[in-house]
């Protein structure tokens, strides 16, 4: 990924140094034109991917509002972008005083040379367990948290949703596909997330792409 990204690099920056080369210089309107879009160029172009997880223990209104909301959409086949918060049907059961929920969301970003993101996704997964086996079957969303600028976002391209071993372990995969474009596209992305959740709520992630 990272010699894809660099190479990538070398392409968009040779192309700046030909749109800001003395040809360049003399022209008037067209000139002022490349430069504005070299400069976006460099804004926008992706040099390096981070990613991190934060996880909401227990019970509470927001985690359930997006299990609720990622089931319906679930339900209705539908694109996993909404804002899960707008959904607010009652339809989950709170968990009993032996039963824990928690919802675990990892994140993965694309930033530029200055270190700043121009694009990000989510995929989050809420599950429920005893110690003994996992309640219900685990509810997972992908969902976008930002596309600056240029960069746009495609919509989810692949999906893996399966019990490991029922019920005491799930695997959730989810992919997602961001395209840097202009007159031409001169960058696309397809970062994926998976999580696999347990019996005793412990869980592990992995991110690509």
């Amino acid at each position: 990924m990272r010699i894809r990204i660099l190479l990538t690099l070398i392409v968009v920056m040779t192309i700046v140094a030909i749109a800001n080369g003395p040809e360049a210089a003399r022209a008037d309107n067209g000139g002022r034109s490349g430069s504005r879009q070299s400069a976006n160029l460099r804004e926008l172009l992706v040099v390096n991917i981070i990613d991190g997880v934060t996880v909401t223990p227990g019970f509470n209104s927001e985690g359930f509002k997006g299990d609720v909301a990622a089931a319906k959409r679930q339900a209705a086949g539908l694109n996993q972008t909404a804002d899960p918060a707008t959904v607010t049907i009652n339809a989950v059961p709170a968990p009993t005083p032996t039963t824990w929920c928690v919802t675990r969301d990892a994140w993965r970003a694309g930033t530029n040379l200055a270190g700043i993101r121009v694009w990000e996704i989510h995929h989050s997964v809420y599950y429920c367990y005893n110690g003994s086996k996992l309640t219900r079957t685990p509810v997972s969303w992908l969902w976008v948290g930002k596309a600056v600028g240029a960069w746009r976002y495609e919509g989810e391209i692949s999906s893996s949703l399966y019990w490991m071993s029922y019920p005491y372990s799930y695997h959730a995969f989810r992919q997602g596909e961001f395209r840097l474009c202009f007159s031409w596209c001169v960058q696309e992305v397809h970062p994926w997330i998976t999580w696999e959740v347990y019996k005793n709520g412990s869980a592990y992630r992995a991110t690509g792409g």
